[in-house]
């Protein structure tokens, strides 16, 4: 699910640094979960999925794929 957003935070020309300012989270927070070293919380893969311009509700569907 976190892969999916990070390719997708790439393949719409953000930096983390972009996305970072957009959901209001700290830059290691997020670097740290695009990483693999922690898990996002609900309210930050909700602002996340926001930021991305992604329907939070189809997060379900890919994180069911992996």
């Amino acid at each position: 699910m976190v892969k999916f957003l990070r390719e997708t935070r790439i393949e719409k020309g953000l930096t983390l640094r972009d996305l970072t300012e957009e959901m209001g989270v700290s830059y290691s927070h997020l670097s740290r979960a695009e990483r693999g070293l922690s898990q996002p919380g609900l309210v930050v893969l909700l602002r996340w999925c926001r930021a991305l311009d992604f329907p939070f509700g189809h997060l379900w569907e890919i994180a069911s794929e992996d």
